[in-house]
This record gives structure tokens, C-alpha cells and sequence, in this order.
């Protein structure tokens, strides 16, 4: 039977977060550390459990995300660093302001022939998880959510998994923008310390320690309606609906048919070029505010191919960065 209590908002991209609430969802209180955090709230893992109380420690070494995780995660340990095997520095190959950007040279490759475009270097610094966690006297952890974008074994490396041991693992083990799953040593290292594989989702691969075996029972089947989630997306774009039909005429008002072409395009990033009422809508949810002009509009129509793109454009905006607007 479905519980009547309210949906679980669910942020992240393939609702992890979904999956963790289930295993976790009678603990008013805990400890999460997001290798690759990104963005505070936009796809992001551990938003759900901040706003339920919990806290934990981000590395992020893209100083445009971690500023932002600064000022919207106050109760949370904000590194701005990478996390690899060994101390010391590394380049960060950034890709604009998306989740891309990457310290792995195999990655660069990659994404460039997929189209992707370097826009700049930064050295940054890189820490071990295992110094990490001593220095902030890390309490029990109930997850570990690494997505380094290629150098997920390295970071793991970075862990002994002796002192510190999270209960929950999950490590992004594909490709970038793909199902492809990534050729490396993952599953073998975590099981020379005594996690069990217990999940793969189609973009991470979930462990459990083997103390705490007894939640693998619960990763036996995908996210679905009987976890009781909406996908924030969804709120997004009832947000926008609403605004349109108090805004535009009956004539202009989203059907049905359109709104899921939305809800897909917002979802998948792959569907349902722009339209002036995205654009709108985008400016009024993060900025705030109108567009500036009708040139403004038809400038990003031209210049992004969907609306997850132009998110992350606005999201990335030095605009953006100084205001309070998550909902």
C-alpha cells in the first residue's frame, strides 16, 4: 500500500536519493560525503537529506559550485578540493558550468569528441579521503556518493575503508552521458575491503558494507511509485504552468501532450528544442526576474539546444551565484 504522507522530493539525476531515503528514511539525523558535489540543489544527491536535517562533507573543486554550496549549505563541511589517492595538485579540465568537468586526461578525450568543449584549466587542490575524514572527525556515515567524472577508482584508493567505513556506497560507473559501463578496478578494490556489490542502476554501481549486508535487501529493485517520490522537476514545471495560465491567454496555455514533452526535455535533456516560454519561465524561477528584452529570449533560444542546457546556463551565470532563489 502507497503511504499517504507527503511524496518525497527527489533532486538528484537518476534518483539516488530515492533509493537512499529507502534505506534511510527513519533517521532524523545523518552523515553523507558527496565526492563531486556540484550544484546545491540541481541534480544533486544530498539536497533531500539536508533539507530533512541531515548534514555532511562536499568536495567540490569547481570554485563556481563551491561557492555556491558555501552559501546554501551552511551546516555542511565545504572542501573545494579534488580527491584522489594521493595529496597534492592536479588540473581540472572544466566544461562551462555543467557536471563535466574533470581531472582524468581519458575523460578530456572523451567528452571533446562528443563535442564538448574545454573552456579552461584550474590546478586544484587534491586531498585523501582518509585525511579528509580524520581531520573533520567524521561521524558514522551513512553514504559516500563519488561522481569524480573518470577518476572514481582514485579516489576510492584515497580510503582505506578500515577507520571509517560508510555504510553505502555509490559510485557513478558509466561513461559520461552514456550507459557504457566504465572499464576499471572499482568492484575489485571495494572487495578487498569488504563491500558487496549490491545494485547498478544504469549510471552507478550501489555498495554495502558487508557489516551492514542486511540493507542490500532493500536495493533489490529500481526507484518506483511505491517509493512515494516527485521528481523536483515535476514541481518545477507545475510552477511554470501555473504562471502561464495566469499570465497567457487560453489560446497559449501547455496542454498535457506538451507539458510531458517538457517534463521529458527538463528529464533527458534530449527532446523538445526551446521555446520562448522556457526562457521565460527559467528567468522567473532562478533569476527572479523577466528577460531583459526579447533579444535576451531569442539569444538563448539560438544558443542552447534544450532546457536542461539552458538551466545550466542560467544556473552558471555570476548573476545567479549571488542570489538566494532555490524553492
Amino acid at each position: 500500500m502507497i503511504s499517504n504522507k507527503h511524496p518525497f522530493v527527489s533532486y538528484a539525476q537518476n534518483h539516488e536519493d530515492v533509493l537512499l531515503w529507502r534505506l534511510f528514511q527513519n533517521m532524523a539525523e545523518g552523515f553523507y560525503v558527496d565526492v563531486g558535489a556540484a550544484h546545491p540543489e540541481w541534480e544533486s544527491v544530498t539536497k533531500a537529506f539536508y533539507d530533512r536535517g541531515w548534514r555532511g562533507i562536499n568536495l567540490e573543486p569547481n570554485v563556481h559550485f563551491y561557492t555556491m554550496l558555501e552559501k546554501e549549505r551552511p551546516r555542511d563541511i565545504n572542501i573545494r578540493a579534488l580527491a584522489g589517492r594521493e595529496t597534492g595538485e592536479r588540473e581540472l579540465h572544466i566544461v562551462g558550468q555543467s557536471g563535466l568537468s574533470t581531472a582524468s586526461l581519458e575523460n578530456v578525450d572523451f567528452l571533446r569528441a562528443k563535442g564538448h568543449a574545454i573552456s579552461h584549466q584550474e590546478t586544484c587542490k587534491m586531498v585523501c579521503l582518509d585525511d579528509v575524514f580524520r581531520e573533520y572527525q567524521a561521524p558514522r556515515i551513512q553514504f559516500l556518493k563519488v561522481d569524480a567524472e573518470g577518476m572514481e577508482q582514485q579516489v576510492l584508493e584515497g580510503c582505506s575503508f578500515t577507520e571509517f567505513r560508510p555504510e553505502v556506497l555509490v559510485i557513478e560507473a558509466t561513461l559520461p552521458e552514456t550507459n557504457t559501463r566504465r572499464e576499471d578496478g572499482v568492484r575489485e578494490y571495494l572487495s578487498s575491503r569488504d563491500y558487496k556489490f549490491a545494485f547498478f542502476d544504469g549510471l552507478n554501481d550501489y555498495y554495502v558494507a558487508t557489516e551492514c549486508v542486511h540493507l542490500a535487501g532493500l536495493l533489490l529493485w529500481p526507484v518506483n511509485f511505491i517509493d512515494n517520490y516527485m521528481p523536483v522537476k515535476e514541481i518545477y514545471l507545475e510552477k511554470r504552468l501555473a504562471e502561464t495560465e495566469q499570465t497567457r491567454s487560453q489560446e497559449c496555455k501547455l496542454g498535457l501532450s506538451d507539458l510531458l514533452n517538457r517534463l521529458w526535455s527538463l528529464n533527458r535533456g534530449k527532446v523538445a528544442p526551446l521555446r520562448a516560454e522556457d526562457v521565460i519561465w527559467a528567468y522567473r524561477h532562478f533569476l527572479r526576474r523577466e528577460p531583459e528584452s526579447s533579444e535576451v529570449v531569442y539569444g538563448h533560444i539560438a544558443g542552447c539546444k534544450n532546457l536542461k542546457q539552458l538551466v545550466e546556463v542560467i544556473t552558471g551565470s555570476e548573476e545567479y551565484a549571488n542570489k538566494s532563489v532555490f524553492i
